[in-house]
């Protein structure tokens, strides 16, 4: 549920942006012009507030990841349920990264090789592949769940800030 003021803190907040992208232009003329930069910025993070735009990008993701064999799970919206401030998905019962050692994940059976080697796979997935990029990839983001047949397998969480890369992008992350 998205919190009450957070549309009016955000589009201040943005506003704080394009304002210090443009004294910051006037400071330091010889600087390169970061105003593109700034613009995705805002882009991405109006995005972000809009709950139906991470439904879609959770199902897209889910559907791309799934099409590369990536060993991954997303949760699933609940489309009836979910609206541009309230977004309702499937419950994933996983141990959050962000609160657990490798030592402990070892405790738990789990393997931390198999499963970065998993969170890279998904990450390349979506740079490389298809260009459905999740924009916020930390532990707070990633939970793990345990399945006897395969081991382990990371969960995906928080698409909110979500990238659709062109081909030209993709390519270009092929070179870097």
């Amino acid at each position: 549920v998205q919190h009450a003021a957070i549309r009016a803190r955000m589009a201040l907040d943005l506003s704080y942006y394009e304002r210090l992208g443009s004294l910051l232009a006037w400071l330091e003329p010889t600087m390169p012009d970061i105003k593109p930069l700034l613009r995705e910025t805002i882009q991405m993070h109006s995005a972000e507030i809009d709950f139906s735009h991470e439904a879609h990008a959770l199902s897209d993701a889910s559907a791309s990841l799934a099409s590369a064999r990536a060993v991954v799970r997303i949760p699933a919206p609940h489309y009836g349920l979910s609206t541009p401030r309230v977004l309702v998905m499937e419950w994933m019962d996983g141990v959050p990264l962000s609160r657990t050692s490798g030592a402990q994940l070892r405790e738990r059976g789990i393997d931390p090789t198999v499963l970065m080697g998993r969170i890279a796979d998904a990450w390349a997935v979506q740079m490389f592949v298809d260009g459905i990029f999740n924009c916020d990839p930390h532990p707070g983001n990633l939970l793990v769940i345990s399945e006897p047949e395969i081991g382990p397998v990371p969960v995906l969480l928080d698409w909110g800030m979500t990238k659709r890369l062109t081909q030209a992008e993709r390519a270009a992350f092929c070179l870097m």
